[in-house]
């Protein structure tokens, strides 16, 4: 590439990743603070190692590119503007430097294994090219390295327990103020500076290219957030039900939902996670997940909202963590503490906190079919299978939901390893994030973290909890939704007249069950039970071997 106009002039390069959103942007206003008459070039790039349909579902693209549309508007509000190109970071990055007098180059800390190579890769760049490098946390409350600092863990040691991670941020205090938005930028260079660049723009054509359909419409959001726990608006309800775009990616988005959630008070002061609804067809939850994945709002913006009412009501009975919307923000930092400190953290193999259990890898033919029939709702479970067709549609689904279909592909029915399920749960999920859903999969396996693993989510009772009639069922599974209340849930118990009354017979129209569940879940607790006697001989024999040298010492 020949060097162009900035090749004399001085830029400052910022590389957004997760951080898409200009409040409360560490990284960025860092940079910002070193700028003078340099050019300021915001840039994304589309990396192959993410950007496969095999790992990236169609859900995923469009919040991505949502995302990156409502970030390029505000940078041109701004007087500058996002530059996307394509290509992986080694590739993309020495050309830039080539190209450009590039004196500062910055991002945020990512904490995931294949960033912290990635990362360091690009570091080593900037050294060769005698360019600053920034780096600077921000997608955490808290700086993980202080984090480690101050968790005072040897070698071997590590953090396991939410109660342990409270203490911990106790240590560090109240998370950092965030900060705003810049006011400016500096000037966005012309478009021939970019002559030879693939530069891509957040168009129709892209979104064709990439096959991950356009949104049509969006669903009037602001009638959503009821004062009630579950959404009774029907007008709303049958919104969603029209629409896959539920969620609209973005950091104008995120805080408007941010703000329309927190103007509830109430709602903030008394929710418990457990208590929202798994199957309400209007998300019972605050939805930020999405967009703290991918950093459309920053974590301590969330924080300090929540905060903020507490204060204000300060004389009035609040929840507390581990079930409160603080409490949610904490598990967060628990799980991504535990990802960055504990080795091989997304495998059983070489992961010193999960357990070694023998989960099948569904390599013989029949827990294939049984794998497979989960991935693709076709378990024969409505329950199961109505959550499964809810991913497939929005990306999304509520955590008890999550809880239910990985009991069920683990520990409870199939047992199937955690492994094969984060990978489906790892491309469909809307807010897919690698720490998260690691720790989520181990910990519903009860491979680490929970260890009652003879606490088995029914299939068939647990969603009549809060939808004793079927509707979500009904709506996710429209071949069932003409069967009784008496068997939506287990409708191969309903006699032949009623299955050819509902206009669906079971084994022809939809599927019979794979498995009997009271049967298999027996059969895997005595597994199980076998599983973790095993693991605690393992592991007695590990702290016997390791105290060995203090008794000598000590003998002596």
């Amino acid at each position: 590439l020949l060097a162009l106009g900035m090749g004399k002039r001085a830029v400052q390069i910022f590389w957004f990743r997760k951080s898409l959103r200009l409040h409360d942007n560490p990284a960025l206003g860092n940079l910002l603070r070193l700028t003078k008459q340099e050019c300021v070039v915001p840039v994304f790039l589309i990396d192959p190692h993410f950007a496969t349909e095999e790992l990236v579902g169609s859900n995923r693209w469009r919040f991505l590119l949502e995302s990156l549309r409502d970030l390029h508007c505000s940078l041109k509000k701004k007087n500058s503007s996002l530059l996307i190109l394509k290509g992986s970071p080694e590739e993309v990055f020495p050309q830039l430097l080539s190209r450009w007098n590039v004196t500062s180059f910055a991002f945020e800390f990512d904490s995931e294994p294949y960033a912290l190579s990635r990362d360091k890769k690009i570091q080593s760049l900037c050294q060769q090219h005698k360019t600053e490098c920034l780096v600077t946390s921000g997608h955490t409350l808290y700086d993980l390295d202080l984090l480690v600092q101050k968790s005072n863990l040897k070698e071997g040691q590590y953090l396991t327990s939410y109660a342990a991670m409270l203490k911990l941020t106790d240590k560090l205090g109240t998370p950092d103020e965030p900060v705003h938005s810049p006011e400016e930028f500096p000037a966005f260079p012309d478009d021939n500076e970019f002559q030879g660049l693939e530069r891509l723009h957040i168009t129709a054509d892209l979104v064709k290219e990439l096959d991950i359909g356009e949104k049509e419409s969006e669903p009037e959001l602001p009638s959503l957030y009821p004062d009630s726990p579950y959404c009774t608006d029907t007008n709303a309800i049958q919104s969603f039900k029209e629409s896959h775009s539920y969620f609209i990616g973005g950091e104008s988005e995120a805080l408007r939902r941010l703000e329309k959630y927190i103007a509830q008070e109430n709602r903030v002061l008394t929710f418990k996670k457990p208590e929202t609804s798994p199957n309400s067809l209007v998300p019972s939850t605050t939805t930020l997940s999405p967009y703290l994945k991918f950093g459309c709002i920053s974590p301590r913006t969330v924080w300090h909202e929540i905060y903020r009412i507490l204060q204000k009501h300060k004389k009035k009975n609040h929840t507390e963590p581990p079930v409160s919307l603080i409490g949610q923000l904490y598990w967060r930092e628990f799980f991504y503490f535990a990802s960055y400190t504990v080795p091989s953290f997304d495998k059983m193999q070489g992961n010193p906190i999960c357990r070694q259990i023998d989960y099948s890898y569904a390599e013989n033919e029949g827990d294939k079919q049984m794998y497979e029939a989960w991935a693709n709702a076709k378990t024969g479970f409505p329950w199961i299978d109505a959550l499964m067709t809810q991913l497939h549609q929005h990306g999304w689904m509520h955590h008890l939901g999550r809880h239910a279909v990985a009991c069920f592909l683990t520990r409870g029915d199939l047992y199937i390893h955690w492994e094969l399920g984060r990978d489906v749960f790892d491309k469909l999920l809307l807010d897919s994030d690698w720490a998260l859903n690691n720790a989520n999969w181990m910990w519903l396996s009860a491979s680490a973290f929970f260890h009652q693993y003879h606490r088995v989510y029914s299939p068939i009772s647990f969603g009549k909890k809060t939808d004793k009639n079927g509707d979500f069922i009904r709506h996710f599974i429209p071949v069932l939704k003409e069967f009784p209340a008496k068997y939506i849930y287990e409708p191969w118990n309903a006699p032949e007249e009623v299955q050819q009354k509902a206009g669906c017979i079971i084994g022809k129209d939809y599927p019979a069950p794979i498995v009997d569940h009271n049967e298999a879940r027996r059969a895997n607790l005595d597994r199980m039970k076998a599983a973790f006697a095993t693991s605690s001989t393992v592991r007695k024999r590990k702290l016997e071997a390791n105290d060995e040298p203090s008794r000598k010492r000590a003998k002596k």
